[in-house]
């Protein structure tokens, strides 16, 4: 299994770039076109070092980031065309599709699945959404040899139905050869279910909650632990870069794990 690390593409961890790669790489469109270009260009360098990257369209991020729905229709056109852009311009391989089912509902999904596909001449990664149905999983397993499936993070598919819906969905895929990705599907448990690849930004939490993580080599998990319980962590950025690198190894660990002990 790959475990995909996201949340790199934060400005904060532009001098982590040069100091410790992860096995496998996520980001978020939305975030990247923020950034400026000496950086997006030194990001996407920092990429290759990796042994695969996906390009996440990061369309809700653009719908929080929107003052209202006319808001985020208006600059959607746009939104899509520099994600296109993007795209080509960085020969990017693995890239997922606009999910916002929710918003414009799935017709509109499949029309802007079809022009980046046409203008970028790939396909892209659909992300399927139990709102889809199951006749749509069987669709998507047979027309693409690469999908995800969306709606975790946000409980669309909660917790404790997992083992009831998610073996379900991954037999009918490998039955048609397909290779599926768990769009922020993490935990200790991810082994339990057969996805070819997942993607977590659980690492980044260290900076929010302040606690450390390692990797237990008996349990094969990752642990967390309190980084002081007597003295007050230092709040600067030098800090905050060193405590990150020390992280991701932990997580490329964890990285090494899940793919079989490859490095």
């Amino acid at each position: 299994m790959k475990l995909f690390l996201s949340s790199l593409e934060c400005v904060p961890y532009l001098e982590l770039l040069d100091i410790e790669a992860p096995l496998f790489l996520l980001g978020s469109f939305y975030y990247l076109r923020k950034t400026k270009v000496d950086y997006t260009e030194k990001y996407m360098k920092f990429k290759d070092k990796c042994k695969g990257f996906i390009l996440d369209s990061g369309a809700f991020s653009l719908l929080n980031s929107s003052k209202n729905l006319n808001e985020f229709l208006n600059n959607l056109d746009n939104y899509i065309q520099e994600y296109i852009n993007f795209i080509n311009k960085y020969n990017i391989k693995h890239f997922i599709e606009l999910d916002i089912d929710s918003l414009v509902g799935y017709e509109k999904v499949k029309e802007i699945r079809e022009r980046i596909e046409k203008e970028t001449h790939k396909k892209c990664i659909p992300a399927w959404h139990i709102s889809r149905g199951l006749e749509a999983w069987k669709n998507l397993t047979k027309e693409y040899d690469y999908i995800a499936i969306g709606g975790i993070v946000t409980k669309e598919i909660k917790k404790k139905d997992y083992k009831k819906i998610l073996p379900a969905l991954l037999k009918i895929a490998r039955q048609n050869n397909c290779k599926v990705h768990g769009l922020g599907f993490t935990g200790n448990n991810v082994k339990e279910f057969d996805f070819y690849s997942v993607d977590s930004s659980s690492w980044s939490w260290f900076r929010r909650h302040k606690k450390m993580f390692k990797f237990d080599y008996k349990t094969k998990t990752i642990k967390t632990y309190f980084l002081s319980e007597t003295h007050r962590v230092r709040k600067d950025k030098q800090a905050d870069i060193e405590l990150s690198n020390i992280v991701i190894k932990e997580w490329k660990k964890f990285q090494s794990y899940l793919l079989g002990g490859e490095k």
